[in-house]
């Protein structure tokens, strides 16, 4: 069962972290126990900032319904409220409008950023900068559920699993994806133990993060709390260094060569982490350069705001397994400017964004996180796909070709489908 995010916790973007890029957070993913609850959010970060440059807040609007244009391409009636139906019949496309015409209707209603399978409800925000945006990302969420149950009737959000081929090939073409193998082996192999203070960021009172040898990478993950993934590698580089140091002051070769063998492994893990950072941070500066062009073109008020930058920066937590936030969870160098909260897409513990408590994590392997990274991606393509102006999606195309690929395949599947009366 899929567990998801609150936008005011991430995908659906409500309770936004940045006031510019009207994220979200995730705190439904009680949904991934079998209610059926799914509570799609983007994370909102825990540090003041202001608006990107180019990029308004999402701000509360005039909240008249204009009427429906009686000459528009296959307009929309969902049969909940009228402004809903407004949204999707302004500010997205056409072929969007087909395909949601084409499957049962969600049933919208005001409130934050969720969506459930059970009763298609769907609970979006009202008379706000990024409501449109906001609303296609959720209903990204209902299509790849019923278009999904259409191909694959047992499960939920199916529609999506045709994508996660092109999401690792992307992921893999622009150096997202990095092996972590040694960081697992290591711990299996030698446990790990060290202390966390309490000055450290976004750690609240001093703590040890502790396992003894033999515990495989589920049983790690499950012990991770936010952060502690980079923590680990940070530690065990200190960790071998400091042992290869030791063993060349005692001059045994074979201890020597092993401790060196250690140390370096752990430094490629790391350097290659820190150039992945690198490659994220080049794409988000790409992003934010398309966003405020795409910003310009429309009324600082009104609700047709699409925040593609959110978006893409949560695909990018996604593709990175939440490893990037993990590192700027510690160390504060925000690269990502959206995502999603701590364990979401990786078997790592959840953190509750009010309290700041540590949760049981909510996918016990990692076909079950891969359901998450997915079911987001899935989401933000279609928000991004559906949207009026093609600037982004055009760049998207060649940013990540797979991935656009296997979805315009799946929309192209939706419309083939025999209509079911």
């Amino acid at each position: 069962m899929r567990k998801c995010i609150d936008l005011e916790s991430q995908p659906g973007f409500q309770d936004i972290y940045s006031p510019v890029l009207a994220q979200a957070i995730d705190r439904g993913l009680q949904g991934h126990s079998g209610t059926g609850v799914v509570d799609w959010g983007y994370l909102p970060f825990e540090i003041e900032t202001g608006p990107i440059e180019g990029q308004p807040p999402s701000t509360e609007v005039d909240n008249t319904v204009p009427p429906v244009d009686p000459a528009i391409i296959n307009p929309v009636i969902t049969g909940s409220n009228v402004y809903f139906d407004s949204l999707i019949n302004r500010f997205i496309t056409a072929d969007a409008r087909a395909i949601i015409n084409r499957f049962p209707m969600a049933n919208i209603e005001e409130g934050g950023g969720q969506y459930s399978p059970l009763g298609y409800k769907l609970i979006t925000s009202k008379h706000r900068s990024d409501s449109a945006f906001v609303l296609f990302h959720e209903y990204g969420h209902h299509l790849d559920h019923v278009i999904g149950n259409r191909q694959d009737p047992n499960g939920f959000f199916k529609g999506s699993v045709p994508l996660m081929e092109g999401i690792v090939r992307d992921a893999d073409k622009n150096k997202l994806i990095v092996n972590n193998t040694i960081l697992w082996d290591y711990i299996f192999k030698h446990g790990i133990n060290f202390g966390i203070n309490s000055e450290s960021k976004n750690t609240k009172g001093g703590r040890v993060f502790k396992l003894p040898k033999g515990v495989d990478r589920a049983e790690i993950e499950a012990k991770m709390q936010e952060g502690d993934y980079w923590r680990a590698i940070q530690h065990l580089k200190l960790h071998t260094k400091k042992q290869m140091q030791n063993a060349n002051l005692a001059k045994e070769p074979v201890a020597m060569r092993k401790a060196k063998d250690a140390y370096e492994s752990v430094l490629k893990l790391y350097d290659d982490s820190m150039d992945r950072h690198k490659a994220v941070y080049k794409l988000i500066l790409e992003a934010e350069k398309l966003q405020k062009q795409i910003t310009q073109k429309f009324p600082r008020k009104g609700e047709g705001l699409h925040d593609f930058l959110t978006a893409f920066s949560d695909m990018l937590d996604g593709m990175t397994r939440g490893e990037v936030m993990s590192y700027q969870n510690v160390t504060g160098d925000y690269i990502l400017r959206a995502g999603h909260a701590a364990g979401y897409y990786s078997m790592r513990m959840q953190k509750d964004r009010e309290t700041g408590k540590a949760l049981p994590r909510a996918n016990r392997n990692a076909g079950m996180a891969d359901e998450s990274i997915r079911a987001e991606i899935w989401a933000n393509m279609f928000a991004t796909w559906g949207a009026t102006d093609k600037t982004f999606y055009n760049w998207l195309k060649n940013t990540l070709p797979e991935t656009t690929i296997a979805f315009e395949k799946q929309m192209k599947a939706a419309m083939d489908m025999p209509l079911v009366v």
